[in-house]
């Protein structure tokens, strides 16, 4: 199963994309030849993986999953409830509905994975529902906390590359809250794309309703000017040098209707705000009573 090819960890094939799908490709080459591969049509070097020179003498079957692009496992309908997402899954040309308790249009892609792997394996339907049903998240993953009066805080912090910085974007932006904040870090591992892939991230910013932007770490400062760039208000731009600063300048945002997005690489340690937040917001209630 390959879920999509992003741009993590691109930095160690020199910073090139389509060098970082040919090594992961590796794993359908390596795989018996006779097997069954499962990809993500709506990412586009995934659907070139049915070809050569990513497939190599693999002679088995390929399984697609999508959102966007027809597939074997095509899903529809997605409507967010709660905290989790509802939708239909094409199987064997009937659909059938599924709930995946956690956020994120890109969780359905992942649901979906889950979803084929489970039927080529013989799982009945029924089966697949409720194991998606009562999937737990991962910590530090997407993990969305109420730490006090509609104050949530979405620990995003154990690695990050730009998709996966728009992909949490996207889930603060879904949060119904008075105020959104942003605060995120470094990403490494990247190369010669990381002034580009940093830049994106401002930009894309930008573009989702985001109240306020913290940058922390050596290469944020290229998240922060692309966000400026795009037109984010620099008032609401803040590049912190230290975690200190940033924790100092947060404390004045820990108020009622505010939702926290903290996001960066695993080596920036950015959990530490995670708890910060936490245990302000906490203090903070009790003291209101």
């Amino acid at each position: 199963m390959i879920t999509n090819i992003g741009s993590a960890h691109v930095g160690n094939v020199g910073s090139d994309i389509r060098a970082l799908a040919m090594a992961k490709s590796e794993l359908i080459r390596a795989m018996d030849p006779k097997g069954k591969v499962f990809l993500n049509v709506d990412c586009s070097y995934s659907r070139e993986f049915t070809q050569q020179p990513f497939r190599g003498r693999f002679q088995g079957e390929f399984f697609t999953i999508g959102i966007k692009h027809q597939a074997d496992y095509q899903a529809s309908g997605l409507k967010r409830e709660g905290d989790g997402i509802r939708f239909h899954c094409s199987i064997d040309g009937e659909r059938f509905p599924f709930f995946v308790p956690v956020r994120g249009e890109h969780n359905v892609s992942n649901a979906l994975l889950a979803i084929a792997v489970s039927h080529q394996l013989g799982v009945p339907v029924s089966g697949i529902e409720k194991g998606l049903r009562q999937f737990q998240p991962q910590n530090r993953r997407l993990t969305t906390m109420n730490v006090g009066p509609n104050v949530n805080v979405i620990d995003d912090t154990y690695s990050s590359n730009p998709q996966a910085v728009k992909a949490a974007l996207d889930v603060l932006e879904e949060l119904e809250t008075g105020t959104r904040i942003a605060i995120l870090g470094s990403m490494l591992e990247m190369g010669r794309y990381t002034v580009p892939g940093h830049s994106f991230v401002g930009k894309y910013a930008c573009r989702k309703q985001v109240d306020y932007l913290y940058a922390l770490g050596k290469h944020a400062r290229y998240i922060a000017a692309g966000a400026i760039r795009a037109g984010f208000p620099p008032e609401r731009v803040i590049l912190c040098r230290s975690k200190k600063q940033l924790h100092r300048m947060l404390h004045e945002h820990i108020r009622p209707d505010t939702s926290f997005l903290v996001k960066g690489s695993h080596r920036l340690r950015m959990n530490r705000t995670v708890d910060f937040l936490c245990r302000k917001a906490f203090a903070i209630s009790e003291q209101n009573g």
